[in-house]
């Protein structure tokens, strides 16, 4: 049955499984779909999960005092997490989730962690380049070509870097603004 499905019904729930994928790891910063998730399973007989829907369970506090596994190819991203429990601004681990928000087009949630990575490690120019390709794919071209100056002024020799100006400084020739 679909999530909308049960939303709209008072009926009893059998069992309900949170399927994975890679939507799950999005869904676990959705504090919104989190509580729907905790209220479906307040009226099912059983919660079950497969694959990275655990992830999901785990961040809606359904998991607290059980042991559960999940796909062996988001270990990272839990260990990130984890290191981000025992220090809200662990520097790796904001910028391995920032960058993971980024990857998945979730700028209002990889912005942040990145800006805060960079708080705490300015001299790092994986931060600030992260930044930049995040900033980028939100066509904050301006803003992404000075994150990627910063990471270059850095380490000026990362060839990745100087493509990475070189194309922002092509989409501003393409725009008709001016170059900054």
């Amino acid at each position: 049955v679909a999530l909308e499905e049960l939303v709209h019904t008072c009926d009893p729930i059998d069992t309900l499984t949170v399927v994975g994928g890679l939507g799950a790891i999005d869904m676990v910063a959705d504090e919104g779909f989190l509580k729907l998730v905790a209220g479906l399973s307040e009226r099912a007989g059983r919660t079950t999960a497969v694959c990275t829907g655990s992830l999901v369970l785990a961040a809606a506090g359904l998991l607290d005092g059980f042991a559960a596994t999940t796909h062996w190819a988001v270990s990272d991203f839990l260990a990130a997490n984890e290191a981000i429990e025992v220090d809200p601004e662990n520097a790796e681990a904001l910028f391995f989730l920032g960058s993971l928000a980024a990857d998945r087009g979730r700028l209002s949630v990889a912005e942040p962690l990145l800006r805060r990575a960079l708080a705490r490690r300015p001299l790092e120019a994986a931060f600030h380049a992260a930044l930049g390709n995040a900033l980028s794919r939100a066509a904050r071209h301006e803003e992404a070509l000075a994150s990627y100056r910063s990471a270059l002024a850095l380490q000026p020799g990362l060839v990745q870097l100087q493509l990475n100006v070189g194309h922002a400084l092509g989409l501003f020739a393409g725009s008709g603004t001016s170059t900054p």
